[in-house]
């Protein structure tokens, strides 16, 4: 039986990093798709289902400034594949325009190219 999502994920390709908390090393993620509950990353290092984590994004504003968004998560998944280990994360909470406001805009704004694209 599949699991039921509560958020929907978009395409969301983004650098990032991801340390293990509280005393993980930091290390380079690429991320692949991005939801209100958490985030699809291929990272170098396989880490094990409920590992609490720091998951780090950097995002731009309509100003062109770096931005880094900083968001506590739980790995809920993982796998080894060709490309690296790919990790399912969930964040601790879900992101909303208060707790995250860069991230909150950057998801809306990969929502809507989604439905554009979809329709």
């Amino acid at each position: 039986m599949r699991e039921q999502r509560r958020f929907e994920r978009v395409p969301f390709i983004r650098d990032g990093r991801l340390a293990a908390v509280p005393d993980g090393a930091s290390l380079e993620v690429s991320t692949i798709d991005l939801s209100q509950g958490g985030v699809g990353l291929f990272c170098s290092r396989f880490m094990e289902r409920g590992v609490p984590v720091q998951v780090s994004l950097q995002l731009g504003d309509d100003q062109g400034h770096t931005l880094i968004e900083t968001v506590m998560a739980t790995v809920a998944y993982g796998r080894v594949e060709m490309e690296g280990n790919y990790l399912g994360i969930e964040f601790a909470y879900p992101i909303s325009q208060a707790s995250h406001p860069a991230l909150w805009d950057a998801l809306k704004t990969a929502l809507k190219r989604t439905t554009r694209i979809d329709s």
